[in-house]
C-alpha cells in the first residue's frame, strides 16, 4: 500500500476462511470487564523506523486512570477529574467536569468498537489470537489475551503512521491512583 510516508508493506499467512472470532472476542471483554487494576505499556510508532513513544498506564476500578509518556506529558483522571502536566517539570493543571473515566469495561468497550470482521488468526493450547478492524478509523487490531483466562496480554493496532503495541505487565495487584500534590483547582 501506498500513505502519505511512502510505500508499506506487511506480509501476513492466514488460514482462509479464519475461523469467526465474534466468541472469543465477547469472552476476552467479559475478562478484562472483571479486572480491578491493569498496567499496561505502550509502544508507539509513526513509522517501523520511527522513535518509539512509550507510555505507562495504570487502571483501577471504577473510575481511574492514570499515565506518563517517557520525558513528556502526565495525567491523572478520577472521575470526572483529570490532572494533567506538559512535562516532567510541569505544574499540575486540573479541570473537572469533563466526562467521567470508567473502567474497565466502558474503557475496552469504547477502544475495540465499532468492530468488524472479527477472526481468529491463530488458537491453539497456548496461543489465542483474535483479530478484528475497526472501519472508523481504518485500523487493523490483534489481541494476544491468555487462552485460559482470556484477559489480555498484548494488543496491536496498526494504521497509516499510528503503529502501537501494548503489552500487559500486571493484572488484579494493588494500584492508588490520588490526585498529584500541587494540582491546581
Amino acid at each position: 500500500m501506498r500513505g502519505n510516508r511512502g510505500p508499506a508493506t506487511a506480509t501476513r499467512s492466514l488460514p482462509l476462511p479464519a475461523p469467526d472470532g465474534r466468541a472469543d472476542f465477547a469472552r476476552l471483554l467479559t475478562a478484562m470487564g472483571r479486572l480491578h487494576s491493569l498496567r499496561m505499556d505502550e509502544t508507539l510508532r509513526g513509522s517501523t523506523t520511527g522513535p518509539a513513544v512509550l507510555t505507562h498506564y495504570r487502571f483501577a476500578a471504577p473510575n481511574t486512570m492514570a499515565y506518563s509518556i517517557a520525558g513528556g506529558g502526565s495525567a491523572v483522571l478520577i472521575g470526572p477529574d483529570s490532572y494533567h502536566r506538559d512535562g516532567p517539570a510541569a505544574r499540575w493543571q486540573h479541570d473537572r467536569g469533563g466526562f467521567p473515566f470508567g473502567r474497565p469495561t466502558a474503557f475496552y468497550r469504547s477502544e475495540f468498537q465499532p468492530s468488524a470482521a472479527i477472526r481468529v488468526l491463530r488458537a491453539d493450547s497456548k496461543v489465542v489470537e483474535p483479530a478484528f478492524v475497526r472501519p472508523d478509523i481504518t485500523a487493523w487490531f490483534t489481541l494476544d489475551p491468555d487462552p485460559h483466562t482470556f484477559v489480555l496480554r498484548a494488543r496491536h493496532m496498526r494504521t497509516e503512521g499510528h503503529l502501537m503495541d501494548d503489552t500487559v505487565t500486571a493484572t488484579n495487584q494493588p494500584i492508588s491512583i490520588r490526585p498529584p500534590t500541587g494540582s491546581r483547582h
